[in-house]
């Protein structure tokens, strides 16, 4: 079980790195419009958020002290 959720933590683990790397092309791209500049700097943080979780999660895991991770 612990293989399968970790599995499915690495899936989303690559999906929100990705979401990252977009966010960081399309930063600069934008950068003439404040409104867009604060959007942009909540949405990266978000994900950063979310990419933290993602990885105490699997090293919970790795430490085996984590039954099912919701994701």
């Amino acid at each position: 079980m612990g293989d399968e959720i970790m599995h499915e933590l690495q899936i989303e683990l690559d999906r929100l790195l990705g979401e990252l790397a977009e966010l960081d092309r399309n930063f600069g791209c934008r950068s003439d419009d404040s409104g867009n500049i604060s959007l942009m700097i909540l949405a990266r943080r978000g994900t950063k958020t979310a990419i933290a979780e993602v990885r105490r999660q699997m090293a919970q895991i790795d430490r085996g002290s984590l039954e099912s991770a919701p994701v």
